[in-house]
């Protein structure tokens, strides 16, 4: 009996033996194997084609897989691990799946769709990822080569795990990287995939560096966040980078910070940063799409407009332009802000420039096709008074223009080195310039600008004093559109008398008075100035002419050596009273004197002026002449000063 079962014992080891070599050697990898093939027909590649396929300890191992025809997607080696006890515990699954050398081949569309040689069929692929019959897979040595028009011909090379946990959820652990001309970045890889079929994956991308046709990025970093519902069909990515210098368009950029928000094709992004180069030009820019229409918010504030046309026109974006009015390079502090919305055929936009230094604003708006490389507009600046930013100035006499200005711009060849041309109309009425103890009220002009004929510009703007009505006068404040090396304002020129009175220079380039100038004065009729004076008892004749040296100290205008002389013979004619009150006295010499004042024809005269013109001025008169009634007609010299308030002299020609 005993040898009877010690037999049926052996047997019975011999048949289990055999069945476990046969299940372990044979049944389960077939299985397995079956199982596999199945799992990789289904994620829909259009030539699945296994090379050779190799059974060993516990391993089954796939050779020379071609995932399509011409072999451009193709896999060096899957290596499936299982054991017995395993199978058992849960059939025809794998312990793990090795991949070795997943090599791929794809193609990047110009809207960012990504498809892979042979890959017909990518619909469902989380669904397919979760049905591999493998507790772990591991993809070891891989790279994906990437053909796009943008970036050329590119190389990513990349490991992953993927690990099937005890809930049923899946969890990927991936690095990427790539090392090319074009692209450059080292990437780290977490994710998860639910069983309820909720993809998502934070990526922490290090040393970016990308180099594409239209923009250059170099030593960025950024995280993306990516969601996906398969059940819903949605997908959900936020990115957040920052990047140290970005070159678009031929715009150097730097100090970039970036934040990107996509739901399905609509998207937000939020970028700001600085320019590169002396400007130093901060900007930042909202744009969105949502439903196909793409809405952007830009604000540039540059130091002044001369910077940013320099940014500009050195980085070859726009035609450098010679004829631009001085005033208008020398705006502080100006703020754009840049609005558009595009469709599938037109951009159309509105924007508005904040000046600071003077305070105003300029608003317009713009249209483009978006098959063109050209762009219409035209800018407005309503009624609106610009005055000085100077509160010690404005609480006296306000420096102000009340401007009122229309004009139109196109931008073409946007595509390279974008041409602007503009013309404007501008009114100026209600104006007054406060040059220390004078002021120029009533100043208005209209003039035409036009960028294509600068020269045609009006050069100068029209001022009126207030003088009484029958006063002839043709004043104007003569003007430097063009040249950045003089301040705005060239010279204040009043004709009045039949003479001219000039001083050139007033206000500096950096708008402050000149402290040191100059009254040029010449052909002033002295008899018209001495009636409207209120002096119609006087009668002098001839004309005057000189210089009289202005000081600015402190918000007082002083006079030191002003001369004023004249120009030709005239006639000096006093009455009586005067004459004795001026030259009193029982002396031969002050009898002269007054005789030859009752007729006195002069050879020289001159006036000598020494003093504050915001108080009292020290006025020294020189002459030489003769009375011709006299007996002697022997040459009589005057030399007389008086000391007088200055405004007291003129306060009879005004208003």
């Amino acid at each position: 009996m005993k040898k009877i079962l010690s037999i049926f014992v052996v047997i019975l080891s011999f048949i289990l033996s055999g069945a476990s070599s046969y299940a372990y050697f044979i049944y389960i990898p077939e299985k397995i194997e079956q199982k596999i093939i199945d799992s990789f027909n289904t994620f829909g590649f259009e030539h699945l084609k296994f090379g050779k396929i190799t059974r060993k300890h516990g391993q089954i191992i796939f050779s020379d897989i071609s995932l399509d025809k011409q072999e451009f997607s193709t896999i060096k080696e899957i290596t499936i691990h299982f054991s017995l006890l395993k199978f058992l515990l849960n059939p025809n699954h794998a312990q793990k799946i090795s991949i070795h050398q997943l090599q791929l081949t794809g193609e990047l569309s110009t809207d960012h769709t990504l498809s892979i040689s042979g890959w017909i069929n990518n619909e469902k692929t989380l669904d397919k990822l979760r049905n591999i019959p493998a507790t772990m897979i591991s993809i070891n040595n891989s790279s994906i080569d990437i053909i796009s028009d943008q970036l050329g011909g590119i190389r990513v090379n990349y490991n992953a795990q993927i690990q099937r946990i005890d809930t049923n959820d899946i969890v990927i652990k991936a690095h990427a990287s790539s090392k090319q001309k074009n692209l450059k970045f080292h990437a780290k890889i977490d994710g998860k995939l639910s069983k309820t079929g909720q993809l998502s994956l934070t990526t922490e991308a290090e040393q970016i560096s990308i180099t594409h046709e239209d923009m250059s990025i170099r030593r960025g970093a950024a995280i993306l966040k990516f969601t996906h519902n398969a059940q819903e069909n949605t997908s959900n990515t936020s990115v957040k980078a920052d990047i140290a210098s970005v070159n678009w368009q031929n715009l150097p950029l730097r100090d970039i910070h970036a934040m990107l928000e996509k739901n399905g094709t609509n998207y937000s992004l939020l970028a700001d940063g600085k320019t590169f180069g002396s400007e130093n030009i901060e900007w930042e820019t909202h744009i969105s799409q949502v439903n196909g229409i793409t809405e952007t918010k830009s604000t540039i504030t540059p130091t002044n407009i001369t910077g940013l046309l320099s940014f500009l026109h050195r980085n070859q974006r726009l035609k450098e332009q010679g004829n631009i009015p001085v005033f208008i390079l020398n705006f502080q502090e100006p703020t754009l802000l840049i609005n558009t919305t595009m469709d599938h055929d037109v951009t159309d936009g509105d924007f508005k420039i904040l000046i600071n230094a003077p305070d105003f604003e300029v608003g317009g708006n713009f249209s483009s096709k978006n098959s063109s490389k050209n762009v219409l507009g035209f800018f407005s600046v309503n009624k609106t008074y610009i005055s000085s930013d100077n509160d010690e100035i404005a609480s006296i006499v306000p420096t102000r223009f009340q401007v009122e200005s229309l004009g139109e711009f196109s931008i073409n060849n946007l595509s390279e080195i974008a041409i602007l041309d503009w013309s404007m109309k501008t009114k100026i009425n209600d104006g007054s310039l406060y040059y220390s103890a004078l002021t120029i009220p009533n100043i208005h002009a209209k003039f035409s600008y036009n960028s294509q004929k600068p020269k045609k510009t009006k050069k100068y703007l029209n001022f009126k004093l207030p003088l009484k009505n029958h006063i002839p006068q043709n004043s104007r404040i003569n003007l430097n559109l063009f040249n950045k090396s003089f301040p705005l304002i060239k010279s204040i020129e009043l004709g009045i008398y039949n003479g001219h009175i000039k001083t050139r220079l007033p206000i500096l380039k950096n708008g402050a008075l000149t402290q040191n100038n100059r009254l040029i004065v010449s052909d002033i009729n002295l008899a018209q100035l001495f009636y409207d004076s209120g002096f119609k008892n006087i009668i002098i004749t001839g004309q005057l002419g000189g210089v009289i040296p202005l000081k600015i100290n402190k918000g007082k205008m002083t006079v030191s050596g002003g001369i004023l002389q004249s120009q030709s013979g005239g006639i000096i004619k006093l009455p009586p009273n005067i004459i004795t009150g001026l030259f009193p006295g029982k002396s031969r010499k002050m009898f002269r004197i007054r005789n030859a004042l009752e007729n006195y024809y002069y050879e020289y005269f001159e006036i000598r002026l020494d003093g504050n013109l915001n108080g009292r001025i020290m006025m020294t008169l020189n002459a030489r002449g003769y009375n011709p009634m006299s007996h002697d007609k022997e040459p009589v010299d005057l030399s007389l000063q008086i000391e007088t308030q200055i405004s007291l002299l003129f306060k009879n020609l005004l208003k």
